[in-house]
């Protein structure tokens, strides 16, 4: 299961590389981003 979660990880990395700031998406799957929502 750990695993898993990890490859989606290293998916995830390549557009991180070439976004500075993740989508809402792929916020949501990392633990650790913020809330999608936007701070106004």
């Amino acid at each position: 299961m750990r695993t898993r979660g990890e490859h989606a990880t290293h998916r995830k990395a390549p557009s991180q590389d070439l976004n500075p700031q993740p989508s809402c998406c792929e916020a949501a799957v990392l633990p650790t981003a913020p809330p999608c929502r936007p701070k106004l």
